[in-house]
């Protein structure tokens, strides 16, 4: 059945004409399809009935119900019976190419900023609606033209496990090379553990605790390679001793208390940009107090921080209040830890 798939070529499921086949992969066969009442091109996946595809049909269902700009859009899918074989469908944009494809071609493309921004937003994005993606490689990165949209195929509930797969695979696949080595005094304490938070918090952690387990990597990821190291941070600055769970002012520090979580309002790659959005919260919610964590010139990516130091209750908490006082909806917590 693995090498019939073009079999279907000519088929119709409903209104999609199955022009042409396009490969298969893990099981799924891949069309470029005709929808027949405007003449639009789509892609429609085919799977065989059975356990795999079950978790791809509840996986598009899922996805069905989403709208991001850098997700796949799934426009139907069920299940339809060819040639007297159950399959479960899904139909789709059609895309250019994907991430492994440009990787053939230029082996920087995987480095591109544009890129990493698009699916950091899409993994943040599941990660709000208690999803996670656990597949994050490059050939479930696809470009819709010159727009970047993340795969739709592996969803499952969240749970913190899954939310930390989608983590280390997004550092492993998007960091850069470090810069030559250099000899320089032993780094301090402070320093150490801010470094650690930098690479850690490079993927957004946030969602419920659901009992599922993620969806293994249809691929090995691609080597890992060595981080960047950031510049020296400036010296830590304690945060004031405060109870008040609503809405506080906070100083950012990462350390080695039983309270590493953060209230994260939006992550940038330049710190201008993160400064000119937090200044213009701090003008639209007067009660709110964000700050851009690393200070200028300390790390490749910026975040605006609501607290930092809390406990995970703590923290929700104040997302729920920061919300409330005009937060954006997709404020999220994250876990800034040495580890």
């Amino acid at each position: 059945m693995e090498n019939n798939w073009s079999s279907y070529e000519g088929n119709l499921i409903g209104p999609w004409l199955l022009e042409s086949f396009l490969g298969a992969r893990d099981g799924r066969a891949f069309y470029a399809a005709t929808d027949t009442p405007n003449g639009r091109s789509v892609m429609v996946q085919l799977a065989r009935a059975g356990d795999s595809a079950d978790g791809l049909l509840w996986s598009w269902k899922k996805a069905k119900d989403l709208v991001h700009d850098h997700l796949m859009p799934v426009h139907a899918c069920g299940e339809v019976n060819l040639d007297g074989v159950l399959l479960a469908f899904a139909v789709q944009e059609l895309p250019s190419d994907d991430l492994s494809e440009r990787l053939t071609r230029d082996l920087t493309a995987v480095r591109n900023p544009a890129t990493a921004e698009s699916v950091s937003s899409a993994i943040n994005f599941l990660h709000t609606q208690g999803l996670c993606h656990g597949s994050l490689i490059p050939g479930n990165i696809f470009f819709l033209g010159d727009a970047v949209a993340l795969s739709v195929d592996t969803l499952r509930p969240a749970e913190e496990s899954g939310m930390q797969l989608d983590e280390q695979q997004f550092v492993a696949m998007f960091r850069e090379p470090s810069p030559p080595r250099q000899t320089i005094p032993t780094p301090s304490y402070g320093l150490r553990v801010a470094m650690a938070a930098v690479a850690v918090s490079a993927v957004f952690i946030v969602g419920y605790s659901l009992f599922h387990k993620p969806a293994k990597p249809a691929a090995p990821l691609p080597p890992p390679v060595v981080a960047r190291s950031p510049q020296p941070s400036p010296p830590e600055v304690t945060e004031p001793q405060n109870t008040d769970l609503g809405v506080a002012d906070r100083t950012t520090r990462v350390h080695r208390s039983a309270a590493p979580w953060a209230v994260i309002t939006a992550t940038y790659n330049g710190f201008q940009a993160a400064d000119q959005r937090a200044q213009r919260l701090r003008r639209n919610a007067p009660k709110l107090n964000p700050h851009v964590f690393p200070p200028a010139g300390q790390g490749q990516r910026y975040f605006v921080v609501l607290g930092s130091g809390l406990t995970r209750d703590e923290a929700e908490h104040l997302r729920r209040t920061a919300i409330a006082e005009g937060a954006p909806g997709d404020t999220y917590i994250t876990k800034l830890t040495e580890d």
